[in-house]
């Protein structure tokens, strides 16, 4: 249960993530590099190998969630005629007692030969048009296909394509979605920004009665680290997936978790589960998803590292969910199961009465603390979204978030 959850022998508190790559990271790619580039002859002038923005950062500590290995030292390759191909951001995690020889086979998977032109590619290749320009009537008629073609693409098939995601095997939402305009609570309001106000530190609130539909929040649009709540969208996307027909949660996860889809969407969403939450991420594509999730109306949350979200689209895939508009009925009714099973129940549910139901999910990275959920009470049921930090003392957040929840509690249902 401990691993499950994220928890390590060195550590002094939860974290809900994985390990950093370590300090050797820089070897491990002189080693993956000096392997998969072919040799060419020496120029006078080395190029560096060229790093994606997001593989140059590799902060300190334990991660919920997903971060790409650094490049602690400027690689450097023979300088060819053609410019390096540009990596893909999902590149692989390098975990706990990784190895030179283990990194060298996991860089190979995105960095092939096929990125450097060989020497024999740049060569000019001649080649010669024939086409039977004498013939007036020939030409004009060449010319009139050539524009038509041109119109073609400018009206009827650029449009389209802009509008698809990155990944042609990703489910596309025919309309794009947003959240709704709802009115604001009163009373409700007040109570946040009191709260807010004698809480030091950032916060990201939602807070929606789901009965009126009367809303109230604090920084909802900010985009946030979204720690393990990214984990939600990854669910998401996965059964949609599935509900698509094309997967099945038989289907093998891979990436070492062991499990199948279904097992891995389990223990990622009730014990926040980093190994499925990582092979779920990666099978689907990561930053794949984002023009999907976008088109869905989650415009604040990237899957691309470092993953974010905003309280507003927390909020937004919950409210859906629970209005059974998120995905089919049987996916809509699994994911809120695994919701309802939650195991980490320290913020939240420390503020409201013992035996109420509460569908949550938890996150927890780089003194990040959040927790959203619905709650379901006698007299209406209300959906909150907090997301905090960064907390110098993570532990304190605990109680910060269960004085919310218990004040919201009283709010609606006293």
């Amino acid at each position: 249960m401990h691993a499950a959850c994220g928890y390590s022998r060195d550590m002094t508190s939860r974290v809900d993530g994985v390990r950093r790559g370590a300090p050797e990271v820089g070897a491990a790619i002189a080693v993956a590099t000096a392997s998969v580039v072919p040799k060419v002859a020496e120029q006078e002038r080395p190029q560096p190998l060229r790093v994606s923005a997001a593989a140059k950062r590799l902060p300190r500590g334990r991660l919920d969630g997903v971060r790409r290995p650094v490049v602690s030292a400027r690689v450097a390759v023979p300088e060819v005629s053609a410019p390096l191909a540009p990596m893909r951001l999902d590149v692989p995690v390098l975990e706990d007692g990784f190895t030179a020889e283990k990194a060298a086979g996991d860089l190979g998977s995105f960095i092939t030969p096929a990125h450097v032109d060989s020497p024999a590619s740049t060569q000019p290749v001649a080649r010669s048009w024939k086409i039977p320009w004498k013939h007036t009537a020939t030409a004009a008629a060449l010319t009139l296909v050539a524009f038509g073609s041109a119109a073609l693409v400018v009206t009827y098939i650029s449009p389209k394509q802009a509008a698809v995601a990155q990944s042609d095997s990703t489910p596309i939402p025919t309309v794009s979605a947003t959240p709704t305009a709802a009115p604001v609570a009163p009373g409700l309001q007040p109570l946040l920004d009191q709260f807010v106000k004698s809480h030091q530190g950032g916060w990201g609130i939602y807070v929606k009665n789901l009965q009126t539909g009367a809303t109230a929040s604090v920084n909802a649009t900010k985009p946030m680290t979204s720690a393990s709540l990214y984990k939600l969208f990854v669910a998401e996307r996965t059964l949609a997936m599935i509900d698509a027909g094309q997967w099945k949660l038989t289907d093998s996860v891979g990436g070492g978790s062991g499990r199948n889809l279904e097992a891995c969407l389990r223990v990622m969403i009730n014990v926040s589960d980093n190994a499925c939450g990582r092979a779920l991420g990666t099978k689907l594509g990561w930053g794949k998803q984002d023009k999907a999730l976008d088109l869905e109306g989650y415009t604040d949350t990237t899957l691309l590292t470092p993953q974010q979200t905003s309280a507003r689209d927390v909020g937004y895939l919950l409210e859906r969910l629970q209005a059974g508009t998120l995905l089919s009925a049987k996916s809509s009714a699994q994911l809120m199961g695994y919701l309802k099973e939650q195991k980490v129940n320290n913020r939240l549910p420390l503020g409201l009465p013992a035996g109420t139901i509460v569908a949550h999910k938890t996150g927890d990275l780089d003194g990040y603390v959040h927790d959203a959920g619905i709650v379901y009470g006698p007299k209406t049921d209300y959906l909150v979204v907090i997301m905090s930090g960064p907390w110098s003392r993570p532990a304190s957040s605990a109680s910060a978030h269960a004085e919310l929840s218990k004040q919201l509690w009283q709010y609606f249902e006293q």
